[in-house]
Formats: structure tokens, sequence, C-alpha cells
């Protein structure tokens, strides 16, 4: 049997930026080739990892992501990032780790009927890794009827199952916003356009529509000001240009359709008083992930019938997932495993995958799997 630990292990020390996951993808390649897969491939970035019963049947898919951030850890453990620049500050490499206890599991026990497709998924960070293996022909050739994946989640208790109706995880995209307006002397600035009144204004919309969220949204919603800039450190000109950048994050899609809408609108309305010229465009869009209510209820069975500890969560949280573009080609169905009251948060510069709940991760997909695919 595999040690799942010291790959996880392995798996941190050579951490890789999302879309260059190359020594990690042919890490897992190297441990799932022995396990007779009746396809392994590589696409878009990803792995993809087929067993198949040659039989008819449903096609149930279990996604790892398997990127890291382009932050240095303050760890100073012997499987630390070999790359000081980049780490797994977000628990990709046990996410993995516990995919690839799978894909060991149903090496011995072949699906009697449909198949089984892991995906160990390229440049979750950046939106960018499902979007891509979703428009991919060979991927959607392989029939999909529901996907499931996980999410390590610190500050909860240890090894419990959190499950969601609805939304786990929020949609949020960023919005760069462009001012141009005409320069003058700062002792003139009549004579000018400035684009600080248009950036203010917008901010304060924004607030604005954070503050009045209740009775305009169905759920929560953030807007989050995140960089901003206008001239430079020259005080004798009142600059002509300025940029805004925000991060929209809303419980739902309909809300985030309504949140860029307004804010659209807010933003000709602004050009149009101020006579400045504006444009805007988006960045790494990620759907909310909405799960599949059926698939939600199969997972509280499993747990009761299992002796999963479980508990649902009262709301979605607020960070995203690309795992919701699954959602355009099957049912999706994500869960968090809890991985300590005491755990750094996610992206903290001291987190490292707790290893303990790594036995948990690997029996909740077994479970998944066998119901689906041995009778248990």
């Amino acid at each position: 049997m595999y040690d799942l630990i010291k790959i996880r292990k392995e798996l941190h020390s050579i951490a890789e930026l999302s879309g260059k996951e190359v020594s990690t993808r042919a890490y897992l390649k190297s441990l799932l080739e022995p396990l007779k897969p009746d396809e392994l491939f590589e696409l878009s970035g990803s792995l993809i990892a087929v067993f198949d019963s040659k039989a008819g049947g449903e096609t149930i898919a279990f996604r790892a992501d398997i990127d890291a951030l382009p932050i240095s850890e303050a760890n100073g453990f012997d499987h630390r990032s070999k790359d000081p620049l980049v780490s797994h500050l977000c628990g990709h490499d046990g996410h993995s780790a516990i995919l690839l206890g799978l894909a060991e599991h149903i090496s011995v026990n072949r699906p009697e009927s449909g198949k089984a497709v892991l995906i160990f998924q390229s440049a979750e960070e950046t939106g960018e890794g499902a979007k891509a293996l979703v428009k991919e022909e060979r991927f959607r050739e392989l029939g999909i009827n529901e996907t499931f994946g996980l999410h390590n989640l610190p500050g909860l208790e240890e090894g419990k199952i959190y499950l969601r109706h609805k939304s786990f995880a929020s949609a949020s995209v960023g919005l760069e916003v462009k001012f141009k307006g005409k320069t003058s002397h700062s002792s003139q600035p009549e004579n000018g356009i400035s684009p600080v009144p248009a950036m203010t204004r917008l901010i304060d919309f924004a607030e604005k529509l954070k503050s009045d969220q209740r009775d305009i949204f169905g759920s929560k919603i953030l807007i989050t000001a995140v960089g901003m800039k206008a001239g430079n450190k020259d005080f004798g000109i009142s600059p002509d240009k300025g940029e805004l950048y925000l991060t929209i994050r809303a419980y739902s899609n309909s809300d985030m359709d309504k949140i860029s809408s307004l804010i659209e609108a807010e933003i000709k309305s602004i050009s149009a008083d101020q006579g400045i010229i504006s444009e805007y465009d988006y960045f790494e869009y990620f759907p909310a992930v909405e799960n599949c209510g059926v698939m939600v209820n199969s997972l509280e069975k499993l747990c009761t019938e299992k002796a999963f500890a479980y508990e649902y969560l009262p709301e979605p949280y607020f960070w995203s997932e690309d795992f919701a573009f699954y959602g355009e080609l099957s049912q999706i169905c994500f869960f968090g495993l809890g991985s300590g009251i005491k755990q750094p948060h996610l992206h903290a510069l001291n987190y490292d995958f707790n290893d303990n709940i790594i036995k948990t991760g690997v029996e909740m997909y077994k479970t998944i799997y066998n119901s689906n695919f041995k009778g248990d």
C-alpha cells in the first residue's frame, strides 16, 4: 500500500504554480500507472485516470486540485517547498494524496458497471483548470453524470464531514475599471477632468450596495476594493487617468449577475455625469459552487450509515472554487473535511495540510465509490 503521508509531503516539497504543474503531474502519473487504470492521459494540464467496467452504467468523477500558490511559506520542516517562492498553503497536496488513496482502492475493487473518473486538476487557484477541462471534447465524451470534490477546512473539527445544500462556495470575479479624463495644473483643476472623483463615487456606490444588500439581493454579497492608482507624486499636476480594482463575491450566481449589472450601469452614469471616458473588464471569474440536493442527501445517508461525523454548514464560504465549472457537464457535490480547530487558516504562511485527516478523506471517497459501483 502507498504511504499517503509520505506522498503528501513529497507533493508539498515540489509545489508548482497554476498551469505549470509539470513535476507534480509526472510524480502522480508514476504512482497511478502501477494501478493500471483503463485510461491515463493528460488534458489541459490536468491528469485523468479512468477505471472502466466496459459495461453500461453511470460515470462518476472525483476531483483533486494539484496547483500551489505564489507565496513563500514560513515553515521550516524537511518537506517545505523546494521553490522558495511557491508553496502548498491551501492543501492541494493533501487533496491529491486523498484521491490517490481512492485510486489505489479502485485498482483492486474495479467498478462492476459504469466508469470511475479521477481528475487531478491543474490551475484551480486561477480558475482556469476546470474551465479548460469542460471545454475539451475528450473530457466531455467521458459522459460524467456526477462529480464529487472536497476541501480541507481549517478552524473546524478534525475529521468531521461538512455538508451544504445549494451554494457551498461563492461566485467571485475581479473587476478592473479604467477612467480617462484630462490633465491640468493642480492649481486649476477646473480645467481638467480628474479620475479621482469618479473612482470615489464608484467606491461609495459599492459600499452602498453592501449596506443595502438585504433589500436588493437574495443572499449575502461582498465587494472589496483591492487596489487603485491615479497620477504620480507630482504636486503640480492633476491626473487624467485612474484605475480601480474590485473583487465581487456573492453566494449565488443570480446575485453575481445583478451586482455586475448595477455596477456597470453606475459606471456609465458616472461617465455621463463627469464627462469622463470609462472602460471595464472582468478577470478570474468563478461561478458559485451550487450542490445537487440529491447528492447531498446521499452523502448524509452514507455518513449516517458508515458512522462518519458530519454537520451542515450554516452559510456558504465567501472564498471561491473552480469546481463549480463541472456543473456545466454534470451534477456536482462539494463537501468539506474539517482539519482542526487550531489549524492555521488557508493561505497562512505557516499552513501545512493536517495529515491526520487523509485517512478520513480516503474512507469517505471509498464509501461514495462503493455505494455507486460495488453495491455497498
